[in-house]
């Protein structure tokens, strides 16, 4: 996509053969909220696994969680979570209480920026768990129509694609 080819770093190694690099392996991807997944939620459980605590923040807000301010966009940073803040991201939390942060400007990804912003709007949380967009052990979705494959088989709320948002009836598991 091209937000994993603009964050591909060229002297990267790629140890799984599919040309992109590991920093871009997580594209596309599921995204929920910090404060899900912990064992409650038996399809998205199934989705992340042990894929968790990769949070993605907005860079103008990401002090307000970590005892870190400045600009991470390849994952590199690990930072600690704020000691009143941890109960409310506890999906994001390694065991010593840090995260693997990913920050996001509106200048580099303004659509995934404004995602954030509004489920920071919906829940005052300015962060998503970014986790590999496929089942169980089947590979990572590919193309639009492996993402509503896997968007019908397991129950996902939603699907964005680019522009383009696809969400269930109210009854439909």
């Amino acid at each position: 996509c091209q937000r994993c080819q603009s964050q591909h770093n060229p002297g990267q190694e790629d140890d799984d053969g599919d040309g992109i690099g590991d920093l871009c392996d997580d594209y596309p991807c599921v995204y929920v909220g910090p404060e899900v997944c912990n064992g409650l939620d038996d399809d998205c459980d199934r989705l992340v696994d042990e894929n968790l605590d990769r949070p993605e923040g907005m860079l103008d807000r990401v002090g307000e969680f970590f005892d870190y301010d400045q600009a991470s966009p390849y994952m590199l940073q690990v930072a600690f979570v704020r000691p009143e803040l941890k109960d409310r991201i506890p999906t994001a939390l390694h065991i010593n209480d840090t995260s693997r942060l990913q920050t996001v400007a509106p200048e580099e990804d303004q659509l995934y920026y404004d995602l954030i912003s509004a489920f920071y709007d919906i829940t005052g949380v300015p962060m998503v768990i970014n986790t590999s967009f496929n089942d169980n052990n089947e590979p990572i979705v590919c193309t639009p129509e492996d993402a509503l494959d896997c968007y019908v088989r397991t129950g996902l709320d939603g699907l964005a694609l680019g522009n383009l948002l696809v969400v269930r009836d109210e009854g439909d598991a």
